[in-house]
């Protein structure tokens, strides 16, 4: 068997990313709140 290739990604404090596309937003259309640490080093 060669490497496994389901690799995770993972934040700089080694926590796992969940969701790399969708964040939360203030209503449908509304501002992102700066809760998403990910998403503002990406």
């Amino acid at each position: 068997m060669g490497p496994s290739n389901d690799r995770k990604l993972i934040g700089a404090n080694g926590a796992p990313v969940e969701d790399d596309v969708n964040i939360q937003t203030v209503g449908p259309r509304g501002p992102a709140p700066l809760q998403d640490v990910w998403l503002i080093a990406k």
